[in-house]
């Protein structure tokens, strides 16, 4: 079976890519969502893995339909990475925790299987009778009561340790605790400058530029359903490469929707152009986000070898 034609490739500055340079090389693909999941063994899995994304390489690259072909350009002006996830404080007073602790028991010892209400009901009285203890101290039953008052009258709207504090000098306690909440999808800002030395690297970055506005763009749908969709604009697959291999040292990126670009045609504080109007000097910048986010799992076990970078 032929052989698709190759996907184009523009390149700035001339020949970059070629011997053992470090480069900065950016593949596109036509965006392809990964659907709702659930179609394996677990009802559950819905995939946001960098596995299901498509990937290429210099061998494959004619052959893969989303592929659309590939920009390179040299090293940005600043790289560097920023992993965080999503911690926050959170708080739960005793009251809560106790009834949370107690029904959450009583659900465990229900078997469905084997239904027995009956022992699903001793654990609900076991804590009903603990929380009858509790009530026998007159500071608990104190606190109790404003609370309940409180949320009773106010429905909520005002917070019942401010009527505690103030009748009893005492809050409950808000069992504070750092708790995580999520991750967080990471963020890239390059930027690039851009000397053109030759006419043919000046038509290289004008179609660089061309490329990465059209490529960032959504998309008209059409036939039926013209003007009631718009399509998600295509996506790349940011890499540091040195020669004809990922970096040895940098960081890796999963594939990126690219969020914004600004281009500045007068880079040299003045405008100058050659005599065919390309500036003599122009700045690039551009944010680029990831699609999905990282875990743990990501990462290879043991120490990275001598060719691999620094991961994720």
């Amino acid at each position: 079976m032929a052989k698709s034609s190759p996907k184009p490739s523009l390149q700035y500055p001339t020949n970059i890519a070629s011997g053992n340079n470090d480069y900065f090389q950016l593949q596109i693909f036509a965006y392809e969502p990964l659907g709702l999941g659930g179609g394996g063994d677990n009802l559950f899995d819905v995939s946001s893995s960098q596995a299901q994304r498509p990937k290429v390489d210099k061998e494959t690259s004619g052959d893969n339909q989303s592929y659309l072909g590939q920009i390179i350009l040299p090293m940005p002006d600043n790289i560097g990475d920023n992993n965080s996830v999503s911690w926050d404080t959170d708080s739960l007073n005793s009251l809560t925790i106790a009834g949370a602790g107690t029904l959450s028991d009583a659900i465990s010892n229900l078997n469905l299987k084997n239904p027995d209400p009956g022992k699903a009901l001793n654990t609900l009285t076991e804590g009903a009778s603990k929380f009858l203890d509790a009530l026998k101290d007159v500071d608990v039953r104190g606190s109790l009561k404003n609370a309940l008052i409180t949320s009773a009258i106010t429905g909520g709207n005002v917070d019942p340790n401010s009527i505690v504090s103030r009748t009893t000098g005492q809050v409950l306690n808000p069992n504070l605790e750092l708790l995580f909440k999520g991750v967080i999808l990471r963020q890239f800002n390059y930027s690039f400058t851009l000397t053109p030395r030759t006419s043919e690297e000046g038509t290289q970055i004008k179609g660089i530029i061309n490329t990465l506005k059209k490529r960032m763009s959504a998309k008209n749908t059409a036939g039926a359903a013209a003007g009631i969709f718009i399509k998600a604009p295509d996506v790349f697959q940011p890499r540091f490469m040195q020669g004809q291999k990922p970096h040895p040292f940098l960081y890796s990126i999963r594939q990126c929707a690219l969020v914004s670009m600004n281009v500045n045609y007068d880079g040299a504080g003045i405008y100058a152009t050659y005599g065919d109007g390309t500036p003599v000097k122009m700045s690039l910048q551009m944010s680029f986000r990831e699609l999905s986010p990282l875990y743990s799992e990501d990462y290879k076990d043991g120490l990275p070898g001598p060719d691999e970078g620094v991961g994720f």
